[in-house]
């Protein structure tokens, strides 16, 4: 596994463009209009265990780029990640997002149009979903019985195209856990670490057509 670390929103994306093929000009200028914040190493408008601004402006730019329709996030906390992804998806004027965490401040996730909150255990829910979804965003305990579960199961039940992207992947504390879970159900993602946050995303794309 090797990786580099971005030094801006930008410069991810474009590795992200060259990884998967997409369009350069439109994911940055989606980024720009992100505004949500993040954790921010304590600096941001989110509390601890949030993600940071600059990876919120990473899936607000992809679901605007992408367009989804039927969207998984497990694990919500306080609703950091997934208002970006609602900003997004009030922007696209399309898509739904069922959120879920087993925790009560599941319930504190910002009550945004276009969003289920579900209170529920994230590896049973996706266990027990019917699917299909175009999108999963993954931010578990980080465990890695739980990352290859989840990634397990998003193999079958992505669409085509459908995107999985795992929070934490190369966290100096959780990150080998998340890498190697994902490794036990055969994925082989692509990492992004763009500076200030020590996280990082996982991001593995389901191919286009099925063979």
């Amino acid at each position: 596994m090797t990786y580099t670390t971005y030094t801006t929103v930008a410069a991810t994306l474009e590795q992200i463009v060259a990884d998967f093929g997409l369009d350069a000009d439109k994911l940055i200028a989606y980024a720009a209009e992100d505004d949500v914040g993040g954790w921010d190493g304590g600096e941001g408008v989110w509390p601890m265990g949030s993600l940071w601004s600059v990876e919120g402006k990473v899936l607000y730019a992809l679901v605007r780029t992408l367009r989804p329709r039927k969207l998984l996030e497990l694990g919500s906390y306080c609703g950091a990640s997934s208002t970006h992804i609602a900003a997004a998806l009030k922007k696209n004027r399309v898509g739904t997002l069922v959120t879920v965490d087993n925790l009560k401040d599941g319930e504190r996730a910002k009550k945004q149009a276009r969003v289920n909150p579900v209170i529920a255990d994230g590896v049973e829910y996706i266990q027990e979903a019917d699917g299909p979804f175009d999108f999963v965003f993954e931010d578990l305990m980080h465990r890695l019985e739980m990352s290859r579960d989840v990634a397990i199961e998003a193999q079958k039940k992505l669409t085509p195209g459908g995107l999985l992207i795992v929070h934490d992947a190369l966290h100096f504390l959780v990150g080998a856990d998340v890498r190697a879970g994902l490794e036990e159900a055969g994925i082989k993602p692509h990492y992004y670490l763009t500076a200030p946050s020590d996280c990082g995303l996982a991001i593995w794309r389901k191919a286009a057509t099925d063979d």
